[in-house]
């Protein structure tokens, strides 16, 4: 779903709806393969946290797409690529250092 990171140029690539088709279609697939009565989670970053990469305000856009097909929604931050001191935070930053990007009032 990342701008920096997905280069295709057919109906997977380019638009943010273009970007999110193939995790809709995945996730209308296992909606279909376990029922309305499973449980699905989907878990991606809320903002990708460096500059080429998508921010919270277009995380949040990917959320209102998928949530439709979703039950429940963990939210994590940066990127395995960049930053990996963000997605998986050390005991010597202060704790709850990316509470921020769930303390919206959408």
């Amino acid at each position: 779903m990342s701008i920096r990171f997905n280069k295709r140029t057919d109906q997977y690539g380019g638009a943010l709806e273009n970007r999110v088709r193939f995790a809709q279609e995945v996730l209308d697939s296992v909606r279909e393969a376990v029922g309305d009565g499973f449980p699905i989670e989907l878990r991606f970053s809320g903002s990708e946290c460096f500059d080429e990469g998508y921010d919270l305000e277009e995380g949040i856009q990917i959320a209102k797409l998928l949530e439709s097909r979703i039950d429940l929604l963990h939210v994590s931050a940066g990127t395995y690529q960049r930053g990996f001191g963000i997605t998986h935070p050390s005991m010597f930053l202060p704790h709850g250092s990316n509470v921020y990007l769930a303390a919206l009032d959408l």
